[in-house]
């Protein structure tokens, strides 16, 4: 294979006369740039560099020998697409579908380039080639190649892990949070409890969402084992595809050592005694629909099984309009549920777990600071400080 042979040459730096002022000199290191130095004063200390650095490489380069006669050395896009179909069987489709945009980006700047060519300054230069993506984006790219990268070196297959010490840039992803202030949240809540014009379940599926910031998914995903009436709380640990109907995809067990795709985490969350009132009074209307899976949410003539996000947003629309309130969506409500519980003086730790975020930075960016948009309270028991609003 081309690059085992390390070849290293001296050539002397002359002037404009023609006279010798130093010695330089070139070290090939396929699939590396060729290692270039100079200023020696002799060509004996040119050659004595050389032999040096040459002497440094060969372990490096028996290294790559051997993994080339173990392995049959394959293109990095190949290699990647083994390796997630092998380890990661168990994801949904809407992740697999991830690992192969992912795979498809590796093709489209690497071409057919062997996995064990690749190199720290090959990949630098493919994570600047997505600069066009938002910095997050390209984070999330580089956390899944990472994994890859990780088990190919741990297994041999790779000389180097080439993601490390990656710098990751794109564009800045921060946006303003869309989310409604604490005395239309207050109305909002008081009329979901008041109305009687909704059908319950579209009314419970919002007096959910407002009052547990769960995301559209995990609402969908509810099921009737995962609540405790007794201790009046809600067991998060899955959510439900509700853009294609595949099924359930699992949350990440803080507990556990999971799988880095799933970011985001199982929590238990409480439920205010009015939530609980109107969970009871839906389970035992004509509106729930018995089904395999026990969720709460069932729709039987619907691509996914669930109403479909945009349905929930058009409902949530209408009736802000009704109370003169801004428009906003089903992750609004998230925002909304968050914003108030900062208010109140729930520390970031406590707030971070119940909005199920990997990371404290997202806490901070998303919620802490709008909390001076909204009412002042008193940190107090979240059930309460809930049940509170729907007064």
């Amino acid at each position: 294979m081309k690059g085992y042979v390390i070849m290293a040459s001296v050539k002397p730096r002359k002037n404009k006369k023609g006279k010798i002022t130093s010695w330089g000199i070139s070290v090939s290191n396929y699939p590396e740039k060729p290692i270039r130095q100079g200023g020696f004063r002799t060509r004996q200390e040119a050659e004595a560099a050389a032999k040096y650095i040459e002497a440094q490489l060969k372990p490096l380069k028996k290294l790559r020998k051997q993994i080339s006669s173990k392995y049959t050395l394959l293109p990095f896009h190949i290699e990647f697409e083994q390796w997630y179909i092998k380890k990661k069987s168990g994801l949904d489709p809407s992740t697999i579908d991830d690992y192969k945009n992912v795979k498809n980006k590796i093709y489209e700047f690497f071409d057919d380039e062997l996995l064990i060519n690749i190199t720290q300054d090959m990949y630098q230069d493919f994570m600047e080639a997505q600069q066009k993506n938002t910095k997050a984006t390209n984070v999330k790219l580089n956390k899944k190649i990472r994994a890859f990268a990780k088990n190919a070196f741990e297994n041999n297959k790779i000389t180097i892990n080439f993601t490390t010490d990656v710098v990751i840039k794109g564009k800045d992803s921060s946006k303003k949070i869309k989310f409604i202030k604490g005395s239309d949240y207050k109305k909002l809540l008081s009329h979901l409890n008041t109305v009687d014009t909704l059908f319950i379940e579209i009314r419970l599926m919002l007096i959910l969402a407002a009052t547990t910031g769960i995301r559209y998914g995990e609402l969908c995903g509810i099921r009737w084992e995962d609540i405790d009436f007794e201790n009046k709380t809600l067991h998060i640990h899955q959510q439900w595809d509700y853009k294609k109907g595949t099924g359930f995809k699992g949350l990440k067990d803080p507990t556990l050592n999971q799988s880095e795709d799933q970011d985001i985490k199982e929590r238990t969350i409480p439920l205010s005694e009015q939530t609980i009132s109107i969970l009871k009074e839906f389970h035992a209307s004509d509106c729930f629909v018995p089904n395999n899976n026990n969720r709460l949410f069932y729709k039987a003539d619907c691509k996914a099984k669930v109403l479909s996000n945009n349905s929930f947003n058009s409902n949530l629309k209408n009736i802000l309009n009704t109370l003169n309130i801004p428009a906003i969506t089903a992750h609004g409500l998230r925002h909304s549920y968050a914003t108030y519980l900062a208010s109140t003086g729930t520390d970031r730790t406590h707030l971070q777990y119940l909005m199920g975020h990997e990371d404290y930075k997202t806490t901070d960016e998303y919620y802490i600071h709008l909390h001076k948009d909204m009412f002042d309270g008193n940190a107090a028991q979240i059930q309460e400080d809930i049940d509170r609003l729907f007064v």
